[in-house]
Order: structure tokens, then C-alpha cells, then sequence
């Protein structure tokens, strides 16, 4: 046989070895560099399934304090609900109140130029976002610099 055994398939036999198909065995039994691997392979789950799982017995949401930063979190979906009604509002009151000019103005206005017109408003709308979301990474970042979580006496962990 030319190819080798895959690394998903020497994780597969070191910690599941009947279920290795006739064709690998054979492979195996002709191929000391695939027997090598398995041989490393199976050591190091051996070797995963000896440590301890780790027990975290301890709330973290208790450990973080509130921030100023998740208190504008919570008020956000209020701010941007109203947002949208006004929005939807506003276009909706335009859609009555002009009706018969915006049906006008798209039976003579040729295709090309309405997509024209759209395209400042789509650049405003992907550029609010962009900003939107690097003023949310950087609160994110200075967040995450500013705290200590203090785990045990003597040992700080810093998020």
C-alpha cells in the first residue's frame, strides 16, 4: 500500500483499536512508520485520559463585577426599538403622504439612476456599521484590560 494512515484515522485507532478496517491493519502490520505513529498516538491518549478533570467549583458570574459596560448593554435594545419605530414610522408616513410622485418617479426615472440614488444610503448604512462595530471592539478590549478576577487568596486572574 503507497498511503499512509490519516492523522484523523490514528486518533480513530489509539482510542477505539477494534475498529481498525482490514485494509489499515494490513497496512499497519507491513508499515513500522504508521506503527510508530499509532504507538505515539495511543501514549497520548493514554496519557489524556489519566489527567484529572478539572472541577471549577465556583459561580464566574459572581466573581465579575457590573460594569458600565453592561449596563449600556441592557438599555441598547430600548434605544434601538424606538429607532426603529421612528424609522418605520417616518418611511411609512412617506409612503402615504407620496404616494403618487414616488410611483411617477419610478416609471420615469430609469433603472440605472434608482440604483444611483440607493447607493449613498447603502455606503451610510455599511459605514455606521463599521464603526458600530469597532467602537464595540475596542469597549470590548478596554473591558477586558480593566478587570481582575480574583479567584483564591493570592492568586489573581486577570481577563
Amino acid at each position: 500500500m503507497n498511503s499512509h494512515l490519516s492523522e484523523a484515522q490514528f486518533q480513530q485507532y489509539a482510542d477505539a483499536p477494534k475498529q481498525i478496517s482490514v485494509k489499515d491493519q494490513l497496512h499497519l502490520d507491513s508499515c513500522s512508520a504508521c506503527q510508530a505513529q499509532l504507538a505515539e498516538y495511543r501514549l497520548i491518549s493514554a496519557a489524556l485520559k489519566e489527567m484529572p478533570v478539572p472541577a471549577f467549583d465556583f459561580d464566574l458570574n459572581e466573581l465579575v463585577p457590573q460594569t458600565d459596560l453592561q449596563a449600556r448593554k441592557a438599555s441598547l435594545p430600548w434605544i434601538a426599538i424606538a429607532a426603529a419605530v421612528a424609522g418605520i414610522a417616518i418611511v411609512g408616513i412617506s409612503l402615504v403622504g407620496y404616494s403618487g410622485n414616488i410611483i411617477w418617479l419610478t416609471k420615469t426615472i430609469p433603472t440605472a439612476q434608482l440604483y444611483l440614488l440607493s447607493l449613498p444610503a447603502a455606503a451610510l448604512c455599511i459605514t455606521q456599521l463599521i464603526i458600530l462595530v469597532v467602537r464595540y471592539q475596542r469597549a470590548m478590549h478596554e473591558a477586558i484590560q480593566q478587570k481582575t478576577i480574583f479567584l483564591q487568596p493570592g492568586r489573581n486572574l486577570t481577563v
